[in-house]
């Protein structure tokens, strides 16, 4: 399966953004930063594309996704 990466910094943080396949899923992750604060809220510029909150889901792993 491929897999490409987005980094996109915003809102003092850093995200990182993968779609799996051409159509796959794209699963947003915080970049946690060298103090271990990440913000506890969406930005605005990601909420409206949010589908569902998948943290800790294994089908949305790494592994899951590969299938």
């Amino acid at each position: 399966i491929r897999k490409r990466r987005w980094r996109v910094a915003a809102d003092g943080a850093e995200w990182t953004l993968e779609r799996y396949g051409r159509r796959g899923p794209v699963p947003a992750e915080i970049v946690p930063s060298a103090d271990g604060a990440a913000p506890l809220e969406l930005p605005e510029w990601l909420e409206p594309h949010v589908v569902r909150e998948v943290t800790g889901a294994a089908e949305f792993s790494d592994a899951g996704l590969a299938g």
